[in-house]
């Protein structure tokens, strides 16, 4: 057998402690940015049609015309909750973001194949999938940002939750369902 050198480390194949991410991830020149646009991607191609949607009623005199704005306000949020914090502890619970995930993910699907085919008609008046739309949002946060980042930032998620059109339609209709009261 060969001999080992006094005080020289043993020769391993992988690393002393693991990585939170894939070595190709930390090596892209901006991580950061990267997990950005894999967000507004997945968002784009998972929820076009409700996108579509909001921009044609909200062009067609809709009260909900606010909604467009809504991606804007919380990015606001999120960055403005931010700049207060410090620097993160190094502590990586990637598990726990995938539990967090996988449960979020069955609540979303619950949404879209249970609750929403059973409301029919009055899942569009309450926008079932504008909800839908912000917790996933909050699932791909919890798994490209993890569930630190993403807790930070509860102020930007309660104000994105709190704007879900169904309780903006029923104190509209509880002051009278009026275009003013809109």
């Amino acid at each position: 057998g060969g001999a080992v050198e006094a005080g020289a480390p043993p020769a391993r194949d992988e690393p002393a402690t693991p990585s939170p991410a894939p070595s190709w991830w930390r090596k892209r020149p901006y991580p950061l940015l990267g997990r950005w646009l894999v967000l507004v991607a997945a968002v784009g191609l998972a929820f076009h049609q409700t996108l579509v949607s909001v921009a044609v009623q909200s062009t067609n005199g809709d009260p909900l015309a606010y909604l467009l704005l809504l991606p804007a306000w919380g990015v606001l949020l999120l960055f403005g909750t931010q700049l207060r914090r410090g620097r993160d502890l190094d502590i990586h619970d990637r598990q726990v973001d995938w539990v967090l995930a996988a449960g979020l993910a069955g609540f979303i699907l619950m949404l879209d194949e249970l609750l929403r085919p059973r409301l029919g008609e009055t899942a569009g008046l309450g926008r079932i999938d504008i909800l839908a739309l912000v917790l996933f949002v909050m699932l791909a946060s919890i798994l490209l940002f993890g569930t630190r980042a993403t807790g930070q930032s509860w102020a930007a998620w309660f104000f994105l939750l709190a704007c879900w059109p169904l309780p903006y339609r029923l104190i509209g209709a509880a002051l009278g369902g009026t275009t003013d009261t809109y």
